[in-house]
């Protein structure tokens, strides 16, 4: 039988068999900055070059955010009780949306997501998130 190895500290990674994601790189960049005790739902992949994703928890909003605030790159964090409103882009069509804009008291931030699918599940599981607090 093998000695098992000795647990070093680090916080081992989730399963990802219920993580909803776009791209691994993402994944492995937001992985990280999730503390002990949250669950990480999904990472989605952003059209706009300075958002790049944004990463779901069951606590906040996570997205990196490239040069918009601060002059530099930052991982910005949201939690959902700080969230006042979310909007969704339509586009005119009912709910074919592919931009959500989440607004707090520091400001608002828009994400415009790869595909109309990720869009809504990115609405859906705000305001549920919101709603249930």
């Amino acid at each position: 039988m093998t000695p098992s190895r000795a647990h070093t500290g680090r916080k081992r990674s989730q399963p990802k068999t219920d993580l909803i994601y776009d791209l691994t790189p993402q994944v492995k960049r937001i992985e990280p900055y999730i503390v002990r005790g949250e669950k990480l739902h999904a990472v989605l992949d952003c059209k706009d070059a300075f958002t790049g994703f944004v990463g779901f928890t069951d606590k906040r909003v996570v997205f990196y955010d490239q040069a918009v605030i601060l002059n530099h790159k930052n991982m910005m964090s949201i939690p959902y009780k700080r969230i006042t409103a979310v909007a969704a882009s339509d586009d005119g069509f009912v709910f074919k949306i592919s931009q959500i804009t989440i607004v707090t008291a520091a400001g608002q931030y828009s994400f415009d997501f790869a595909s109309e699918d990720k869009a809504k599940w990115a609405y859906t599981f705000l305001m549920e998130r919101i709603l249930n607090a």
